[in-house]
């Protein structure tokens, strides 16, 4: 199915489109009620922390709790019914404002504001609007550079140093936004590209169902067309049950005896002269259409045509379900076809031209006999006198036996016909006959409607000028119209008329929407994958699925490429004065990506050897492998983060504060041990040496420890960017980093670093 990229990835067909935003309503309300909880519990911290400091800003307090009212409100709605997929994009972008307004607020209560203060927030609501948020990826893109901005220009605008002297911090903060961003858009971008495929796969597995329906359905009408309904089942059934070869399944025979029936053979009259008319082709286009109207007929009267014999119709009432009034049906039916035809003999003008109608009721034998051609029949000796009664009739009469009349109870009145007398055969079995005269049980007025057509049906011109167009009284026409208009008047064209073919791809989207108002989609997905890890719950499948290949490794791979990239440039900018002492590290990190990069995309390289796209290959269809390179693209971008551990900044810091004989905590109490602290961080970091008049307003340029775990923080992001690690393994990779990085902040100098950080905060902000 053909996409385009306009607004994301979004399907051409505008009725496809409509129906995966309805497919992925549900996934995207889960989305978003699951934002909604954890800004709920972020505001809830916010002013815990805010208030547990110390303060009592009344202004802080009124905004959190307005936010939080408002969002618990769209926590209430965003799962209701009514709620469809406009109303969850207002929400959203809604959302996106207070996000906004949310990291406005932290920037403004927030003191001492320094280069780092804030960025944290920024990277959380960029990423969450990228992946919670079911908006546009540019709307993402837009309400994410938004929060950026404020960060960045609170952080200018309340410094009272120059900008030149936190160069480094700015574009340092501008790193870590645009790895936040990347990290975001291939997120999303995958993520939805793998709805969209997961929809696609949808619909065609249901596309492939409806048309194994269709088969099945044309099979069973072509099935039915040969043989009535209840031998078909059968045989269809045994067939299905019990495969047997080809030549085998011909050799059961089935067999019936029914009792208490009624057979009718009726014969057109005057089928010579119609035929002198026309040629063969018009003549059997009318018995066909003339024919199909008695099948109608037929069902409409309870009746069961058994085959066509030329231009005599023969049909049996009170099979394969006993009627008791199986008589009045094959009499109702006799009369429904002499209007009929009547009405074909004045609108062609055929005089003669008649249904000559025989009835008799007795018992038959019915069943399937053929080895290579099936054909259904039925015989006794009762269908034999059904047959004479035919011939022994007059046209435009309905010619009964006396069982018939017996089983009529006197619903019609008859006369006695002279047929008994006249055929051998009827005669030889002394079987008395009659003529149905009048009395009708059905609603007269579809006879009515035929005798309407017939008066109206004046032209009596010949039926080959009439079928040519000759007769019109309009002018002259051609024979395809002029039949046409033919069969107008007979009314055969209501059975064509009334079989509407619909579209298949309306089927396939009427099906997949009441699935999805149903969601039997959701019943499915609960019933087959684990909830946690989102596994199938068979281990066969989970096989099969982790054999598949996926299409968009190598997209995976620049992502986290990038981002090594960014988290090398951070460190390069920020330990600039040593960055010598770590360049054999960056080299050797950074040669890894791209190797691993042009390693995974060699497999459509067609100048290269044979030998290496096939290992190239191996990444691509083997999901395990390709997860093991992904974790291993993980580690090194982590390794890149945690090259500055061991900075000798962190360890002047130590120096400092080595020859009071004091911890980080032991420095509050005195502003003298602040002096020096403060006095020793800028020596170090910084010339010229400021005074202690300066101390604090040049504190927030004491945020280099801060960098460190925001890298580690675009580690952690890198493994996000991996759709095809499922939700255990990004969780344990995940943890793994967090828990390395708690226990590099105890044996490393960087934790020392930050307490001696966090107490000149918590002085200057006295």
């Amino acid at each position: 199915m053909p996409v385009s990229f306009s607004h994301s990835r979004k399907f051409k067909n505008r009725k496809l489109e409509r129906l995966y935003q309805k497919y992925v309503l549900r996934l995207n309300q889960g989305r978003t009620a699951t934002l909604l909880a954890i800004f709920l519990v972020l505001l809830t911290l916010l002013v815990a922390l805010h208030y547990a400091g110390g303060r009592r800003t009344l202004t802080t307090g009124v905004g959190c709790g307005v936010l939080f009212l408002s969002f618990a409100g769209f926590q209430l709605m965003v799962e209701r019914k009514f709620f469809n997929q406009r109303w969850l994009a207002v929400l959203s972008y809604l959302v996106l404002l207070k996000m906004l307004i949310i990291q406005t607020i932290y920037m403004f209560e927030s003191y001492p504001i320094g280069p780092s203060t804030g960025v944290w927030l920024v990277v959380f609501l960029v990423y969450c609007s990228y992946i919670l948020l079911p908006i546009w990826m540019l709307g993402s893109f837009l309400g994410g550079t938004l929060i950026c901005t404020v960060q960045l220009l609170t952080v200018i605008l309340s410094s009272q140093t120059s900008i030149t002297s936190i160069w480094r911090e700015l574009t340092a903060n501008l790193l870590i936004f645009f790895g936040c961003h990347l990290a975001g858009i291939f997120t999303h971008f995958s993520t939805e590209v793998t709805q969209r495929q997961a929809f696609l796969e949808t619909r065609q597995c249901i596309e492939s169902r409806l048309q194994s329906q269709r088969e099945n359905e044309q099979q069973e009408r072509l099935l039915l067309s040969v043989l009535p309904r209840h031998v078909a089942m059968e045989m269809k059934a045994d067939i299905a049950g019990k495969p047997r070869d080809a030549n085998s399944q011909f050799h059961k025979i089935y067999i019936q005896r029914h009792e208490n029936v009624s057979i009718l053979f009726a014969d057109i009259c005057g089928f010579t002269v119609l035929s002198s008319q026309c040629n063969a082709d018009e003549l059997v286009r009318l018995l066909n259409e003339l024919f199909g109207r008695f099948d109608r007929l037929a069902e409409e009267n309870n009746c069961l045509r058994i085959k066509l014999l030329g231009d005599c119709y023969y049909c049996v009432s009170g099979l394969p379900d006993p009627r008791p009034d199986h008589a009045q049906c094959c009499v109702e039916m006799g009369l429904d076809m002499i209007e009929a035809i009547k009405l074909v003999r004045d609108v062609t003008g055929v005089d003669g031209l008649d249904m000559r109608v025989g009835i008799h009721s007795g018992r038959v034998h019915c069943g399937v006999l053929g080895l290579r051609k099936w054909q259904y029949d039925v015989w006794s000796n009762d269908v034999t006198v059904g047959s004479n009664m035919e011939q022994s009739g007059s046209p435009g009469r309905i010619h009964v036996s006396g069982t018939t009349l017996s089983c009529l109870n006197g619903e019609y009145e008859v006369i006695e016909s002279d047929g008994g007398k006249t055929n051998k055969y009827l005669l030889e079995n002394h079987i008395k006959t009659y003529f149905v005269t009048s009395g009708s049980r059905r609603d007269p007025m579809p006879r009515r409607q035929l005798s309407q057509r017939r008066t109206n049906s004046k032209n009596r011109a010949s039926f080959r000028n009439r079928m040519r167009g000759d007769g019109d009284s309009n002018g002259p026409g051609t024979g395809r119209s002029g039949g046409a208009a033919i069969r107008n008047k007979l009314g055969l064209t209501e059975l064509s008329e009334k079989e509407v073919v619909k579209n298949p791809e309306d089927d396939i989207h009427d099906y997949l929407s009441k699935a999805i108002d149903a969601r039997s989609l959701d019943r499915l997905r609960t019933e087959h994958c684990k909830k946690l890890t989102l596994t199938f719950r068979d281990p066969k499948a989970e096989k099969k699925y982790s054999g598949t290949r996926d299409k968009r490794f190598r997209s995976y791979a620049i992502g986290a490429t990038l981002l090594g990239f960014v988290v090398s440039g951070l460190h390069l900018l920020l330990t600039l004065s040593e960055s010598y002492r770590y360049v054999g590290a960056y080299l050797t990190g950074l040669l890894f990506l791209p190797f691993i990069l042009i390693y995974i995309s060699a497999e459509k390289w067609m100048c290269l050897p044979k030998p290496i796209r096939r290992v190239s290959a191996v990444v691509w269809n083997n999901r395990l492998v390709g997860q093991t390179v992904a974790l291993f693209m993980v580690a090194v971008i982590f390794f890149l983060s945690s090259l500055g551990w061991t900075s000798d900044e962190f360890g002047g810091v130590m120096s400092a504060t080595s020859g009071l004989n004091c911890n980080a905590s032991q420095l509050i109490p005195t502003t003298t041990t602040k002096s020096v602290i403060i006095f020793d961080l800028d020596k170090r970091f910084y010339s010229p040496v400021r005074g202690s008049d300066s101390r604090c307003i040049n504190l927030d340029r004491y945020s280099r420890p801060i960098y460190i775990f925001l890298c580690v923080l675009l580690a952690m992001l890198s493994c996000s960017v991996f759709n095809l690690l499922n939700t255990t393994v990004k969780f344990c990779t995940v943890a793994g980093i967090m828990l390395i990085t708690v226990i590099g902040l105890f044996v490393s100098p960087m934790g020392n670093a930050l307490d001696v950080r966090d107490a000149a905060v918590d002085y200057c902000a006295k």
